[in-house]
């Protein structure tokens, strides 16, 4: 289970492209290109960026 700040971590990536589950699964096939998880990568960073910035984590 994941704490309570992390949960934010799933609309920061929605809000920047990549669909995140309700959960902690995610989901990644060969029909996904290297943009994709180019794009997965960098909305997980800008996020865990945002929240640290925002005092959310440490």
């Amino acid at each position: 289970m994941l704490s309570p700040p992390m949960w934010i971590r799933i609309p920061h990536r929605r809000m920047r492209g990549a669909y995140a589950f309700d959960g902690t699964t995610f989901f990644v096939s060969t029909a996904h290109g290297d943009a994709d998880l180019g794009r997965r990568e960098d909305a997980a960073k800008d996020s865990l960026l945002t929240m640290r910035a925002g005092g959310f984590i440490s």
